[in-house]
């Protein structure tokens, strides 16, 4: 046995935590076929599951898998959860050595010793991740033989037995014939142990509401989370399955009372449902019972199953539940199937009082259902107040209480059919037959679509009815051709104003169009101009740059040369003087010559020479200067 799960522990992988995608085990299935899931709790109240796989490549694959809010890993990474999965494994293993057989056959085969081998749903085989084989098929036929078959699962919980209970035949919609014959009428309950030691039998009911509204995808659809309320591990069902039985999802119900009205605070959200340990449960000794009529609630989202034969008399605690799903449309039928089932079972007050509130709510602001689609319940309401007054007159109550039943069974029936009907019918040719007595229950007449669609078809038969009730059929055809008519001339006229609206929309959509065209244009243009005037300022600074950069050069070279002009003025100057005080001398001396007086001429001569070379060498330089700048400027 250690061999054994040595061997199984590099096909498992580890799922976490509990709260995950309902579809997950669909999509861990696409990576290959699940041999068997166990399911294990943590000290936080977390459910965490080993999904194990036929081949390590299987379970390698199943981890490349885009889970969401979920965590996959390998078992052979996590020592320290072997030893869990060991422990669960050996409690939900079968007794006999498997080393032989292949995992799948030892799982009972639910489908007819003489159902002809067709091909396989396409869908099933896409969620078993693989084709079903020749040995596969003969293996299911062997495990089929017998006079008897097994009623215990081949993994039993050491806490008691497992049972199943027996076959019913499911009434499907036509479009899901085909596909029932093609994998076989077996339906396949799922087997759950029960934590007191017996066994629980756990029941599949299926409706054609439920059917539409779920099977527009099956694998999208089907929940195979099962957890098992005893904490022990168990083995859930095999992907083998769905390619013996029925592809359909199938919904797990147990049977339970309704508790009280006063257990029920309308003001809950959901509603407690009650644990599977308190669930009455068959003795493993003796064969399980037929199921009882059922049907499928779901007030807060999850299905569960109410037993039809254990209704209570009261019914509050049942319209409690109802008004908590009265918002979803797939569950406004409940209301007509439960009152339906108490007035079977007598109970009219109860059947009026879940009829009357079923409209109260349906006409409420929160759901907002026409009346013109509540007609089923208006005619309930009026057999039960028919009933009422019946029972009150044989039970000998005061007239007033007939006629008030009376007067509200005719008021319903005039929601229903209309109230203008002729007080004095015209004799018609088809009289009803001596003795037969026409009206609402044997007046038979086809259902009738909904206003919404526009079209509607009365089937009557001429030959049973009399006047009076040709009369009333031949109202309410007129009442709902008047309604079509109006309606039809309603939408004519919204028809109009809608296009008309719609080509005002055109208009200024084109308008807007060329607006828009107008402005980008003129954006482009505002650009181009940004870009040109952008580039001409550039140019003029860089020009400006340079105009000044060459004004401070022309400062400099013009402070040069007044600094030279001054200093050639200061030298001139100076030589002016020397030559004037040159010339002075000289008229003095001329002036003593004149006179006669020779005394220091020839000193004055000679410095007089001198004096003039002098001048002469400054007046040479100074000219010499002025070249020299002249040049320079």
């Amino acid at each position: 046995m250690s061999e054994q799960l040595d061997a199984r522990i590099p096909c498992v992988v580890c799922v976490e935590p509990g709260k995950t995608d309902k579809n997950v085990l669909q999509r861990l299935s696409l990576s290959g076929t699940i041999r068997s899931v166990y399911s294990w709790e943590l000290n936080q109240g977390l459910t965490n599951f080993f999904v194990e796989f036929d081949d390590p490549a299987s379970a390698n694959s199943a981890l490349r898998c885009e889970v969401p809010a979920t965590k996959l890993y390998m078992l052979s990474d996590r020592h320290d959860l072997i030893s869990r999965f060991t422990s669960i494994a050996c409690q939900a293993s079968p007794s006999h050595d498997v080393k032989s057989e292949h995992y799948d056959n030892n799982i009972p085969t639910l489908s007819s010793e003489n159902r002809p081998r067709k091909r396989l749903n396409p869908v099933a085989r896409a969620y078993s991740g693989r084709k079903r084989t020749r040995d596969d098929r003969a293996n299911s036929q062997k495990n089929s033989q017998g006079k008897k078959r097994r009623d215990v699962s081949p993994y039993p919980s050491p806490s008691g037995t497992y049972t199943r209970s027996p076959r019913k035949k499911r009434s499907l919609p036509g479009y899901m014939r085909d596909t029932e014959k093609e994998n076989g009428q077996g339906m396949v309950p799922a087997l759950i142990p029960s934590s007191s030691g017996t066994s629980v039998t756990e029941s599949i009911v299926f409706t054609e509401s439920d059917a539409l509204q779920n099977f527009a995808n099956p694998l999208l659809d089907f929940d195979p989370f099962i957890v098992n309320p005893g904490g022990d591990a168990f083995n859930l069902s095999n992907p083998a399955f769905a390619s013996d039985s029925s592809c359909f999802p199938q919904f797990h119900s147990f049977p339970f009372s309704i508790p009280q009205p006063e257990s029920i605070p309308f003001s809950l959200p959901s509603l407690p449902f009650p644990s599977f340990a308190s669930l009455p449960t068959p003795s493993p000794s003796t064969p399980a019972t037929a199921l009882s009529p059922a049907t499928l609630i779901a007030p807060d989202g999850s299905a569960f199953t109410c037993a039809l034969d254990s209704l209570p008399e009261d019914p509050r605690g049942m319209i409690d539940i109802l008004k908590q799903s009265a918002a979803s449309p797939t569950e406004r039928d409940k209301w007509m199937i439960i009152a339906g089932h108490y007035r079977g079972q007598g109970n009219v007050e109860a059947a009026l009082a879940v009829v009357t509130t079923m409209v109260e709510v349906m006409t409420s602001p929160v759901v907002g259902l026409p009346e013109n689609e509540l007609k089923p319940a208006y005619l309930m309401l009026s057999s039960c107040h028919t009933d009422l007054a019946k029972r009150a007159r044989s039970s000998g109550m005061g007239g007033q209480v007939r006629e008030d039943h009376h007067r509200k069974a005719q008021e319903y029936l005039q929601k229903v059919y209309g109230k203008n009907t002729p007080a004095d019918a015209p004799p018609s040719l088809a009289a009803p037959q001596p003795g037969r007595v026409v009206n609402a229950l044997n007046l038979h007449t086809s259902p009738v679509a909904s206003e919404n669609t526009g079209s509607a078809s009365v089937t009557t038969g001429i030959s049973g009815k009399g006047p009076n009730a040709l009369e009333r059929e031949l109202q309410s055809l007129r009442d709902r051709h008047q309604y079509v008519n109006k309606q039809y001339t309603e939408v004519k006229t919204a028809k109009r104003k809608a296009e008309d609206d719609l080509d005002k929309e055109y208009r200024l959509r084109r308008k807007v169009e060329r607006e828009l065209s107008a402005l980008k244009q003129e954006l482009e243009s505002a650009q181009r101009s940004e870009r040109f005037s952008l580039e001409q300022s550039r140019r003029e600074v860089e020009l400006r740059r340079k105009a000044e950069q060459r004004t401070e050069d022309m400062k400099d070279e013009l402070a040069k040369v007044k600094d030279r002009l001054e200093v050639a003025e200061k030298g001139t100057t100076d030589k002016d003087k020397r030559a004037k005080e040159c010339f002075g001398r000289i008229g003095m001396m001329f002036l003593k010559a004149s006179k006669g007086d020779m005394s220091g001429l020839e000193g004055s001569v000679i410095s007089h020479t001198s004096s003039r070379r002098s001048s002469s060498r400054g007046l040479e330089g100074f000219k010499r200067e002025q070249r020299t700048s002249s040049v320079d400027v």
